[in-house]
């Protein structure tokens, strides 16, 4: 908590579980209410943590820096077969996981022993209690919630991060609340983390004369796991809440997390390109054109359009760097190249690959889920390889919307070279707009783009393409993947794939690739586009 000056005891609302891990099987111990302390000894600064079968104190010497951040704090201590963890919410008035009355722990010990690893997990959130006094009986309240812990998954336990809104019917006494959860599954690389993201939901009785009430929580999240809840309200105003969960599924799979809140009617976004909580293992969707270079000056031939594809983009926590084939990050960006749209970088002398910027500072388009990027391939005695891909997180299929339309704008980059034996090459630029019917599964929309002749530096406008064929997720939607032909131009062809992304289907991104009358020529096109939903 903020201010903790001397040595303080809380204690804390529980809940603990336990899972074997024998080789790649799971299986959970029967759950229960935890009675646990938390003390805090200012002289040591180190936590005391009193919990079944797990005990344990903390120091300063036992943080982990590489697992610590902003948001939470990691404690570790390993002794023979024996490892407990700690994780720890920060104190402070603001942040994903900040408060300034209510803290949270994730507790961990494993002990492993002939490849069998036995692991028990304690959850809890302790503080500064309001006043049972202070429990209005009428009206209603209001808390933007996050949640944070850990559930069983066949090998090993995976984290999970959620947000939502919590309301309380104080004349009632009950509350429900709402949110997204993100499971966060190891990477085929073991680099980074998969991003699922699935509904959860609440609700239960808020207790007459004491500020602690009880329910449940519905994690829909690799398997749907349903979880008991015990929660306070903290704060002499009742300003945040906080509790514990613990629970299983039906293949008898624990969790185990804790829920903390400040009085909010805005659920806090979980994360964003710009704000990411661990490293992410994304899918790039990828398209190119192949092509070769005449002497200097003497422009190009053979121009060809790449097949599509899809690869592993792995992308860093703050400050933002990605591993794309290469690792792109402060040691090899251009700086002199780059500026407020892309980050430029050269990796290597036969390599250049510029990224699309995420967040408000960049001045065309601001994104918070999506992103694009370009690679120009240059070996010696190879042809020319212009590659266009988007990348992103992405939406839960299960949060897809069902119903209704929605309009996305945005923009669109791409690369272009003529036909014949001297043809020039070209930069696309332009805007791009689509229309999707959710409940029918369709899109249209257009592609408007500009074509800078790289020789001359003159621009045509190459006039306006439309979607065709547009398929797109729909009510039995079991992906969140969208493609469709591009024509409207006689002569043209083309293709775009494409993905939604954020929680809430905020953005989508799409490789596309055309050919094309245009600028005196028969263009061969690969490019990206993004765009935000209106």
């Amino acid at each position: 908590m903020i201010g903790l000056s001397n040595t303080q005891t809380f204690t804390a609302i529980g809940a603990t579980a336990a899972a074997t891990y024998p080789g790649n099987g799971t299986s959970a111990q029967p759950r229960q209410r935890a009675a646990i302390s938390v003390t805090y000894d200012a002289a040591t600064q180190s936590y005391a943590i009193v919990a079944p079968q797990a005990s344990q104190t903390f120091a300063p010497s036992d943080r982990v820096a590489g697992l610590s951040n902003a948001n939470l704090t990691t404690f570790q201590r390993i002794a023979g077969t024996t490892t407990d963890t700690l994780i720890l919410t920060n104190p402070g008035t603001s942040g994903l996981f900040n408060y300034q009355f209510v803290g949270g722990g994730i507790q961990s010990r494993v002990v492993s022993a002939s490849g069998v690893d036995d692991g028990r997990f304690n959850a809890f959130t302790y503080g500064i209690p309001a006043p049972n006094t202070a429990i209005p009986l009428t009206g209603t309240g209001t808390f933007a919630i996050t949640i944070t812990g850990m559930q069983a998954m066949n090998s090993a336990p995976v984290r999970f991060d959620g947000t939502g809104l919590l309301t309380a019917d104080f004349a009632a006494r009950t509350y429900s609340g709402s949110g997204i959860v993100t499971t966060r599954l190891s990477s085929v690389t073991g680099n980074a983390f998969s991003l699922l993201n699935q509904p959860f939901s609440l609700n239960g009785l808020i207790s007459n004369g004491t500020v602690i009430f009880d329910g449940s929580i519905i994690v829909n999240s690799t398997a749907s796991y349903t979880a008991g809840i015990s929660l306070g309200f903290y704060g002499p105003g009742l300003q945040e809440i906080g509790g514990s969960f613990t629970g299983q599924n039906a293949s008898n799979q624990s969790i185990v997390g804790v829920l903390l809140g400040r009085t909010g009617t805005t659920a806090p976004p979980l994360e964003t390109l710009e704000s990411l909580l661990t490293p992410v293992s994304v899918q790039a969707l990828s398209t190119g054109i192949r092509y070769s270079a005449n002497s200097p000056g003497l422009g190009f031939n053979g121009a060809t359009l790449e097949s599509s594809f899809q690869s592993e983009l792995l992308l860093n926590t703050p400050p933002v760097s990605y591993i794309f084939g290469d690792t792109l990050d402060s040691s090899n960006i251009v700086a002199a190249e780059s500026n407020a749209r892309f980050n430029v970088y050269r990796p290597n002398a036969s390599t250049l690959v510029r990224i699309y910027r995420a967040g408000s500072g960049n001045d065309e388009l601001a994104l918070s889920y999506s992103g694009f990027g370009s690679r120009e391939l240059q070996f010696t005695g190879a042809p020319r390889i212009d590659q266009f891909f988007v990348f992103g997180l992405e939406t839960g299929v299960s949060l897809l919307p069902r119903t209704g339309t929605g309009i996305y704008q945005g923009v669109l980059y791409g690369s272009g070279v003529g036909a014949g034996s001297f043809a020039d090459r070209f930069s696309l630029t332009g805007t791009a707009n689509f229309n999707f019917n959710f409940a029918g599964g369709t899109f249209t929309g257009s592609l408007l783009p500009v074509a800078i002749n790289q020789r001359d530096l003159s621009s045509t406008n190459l006039g306006t393409y439309t979607f065709s064929n547009g398929q797109a997720p729909g009510a039995n939607a079991m992906s969140n993947a969208f493609f469709g032909d591009i024509i409207g131009i006689a002569g043209a062809t083309g293709r775009i794939n494409g993905r939604f992304y954020g929680p809430n289907s905020q953005e989508v991104g799409g490789a596309f690739n055309l050919t094309t009358p245009g600028a005196g020529t028969t263009l061969t096109i690969a490019g990206a586009v993004v765009a935000k939903r209106q």
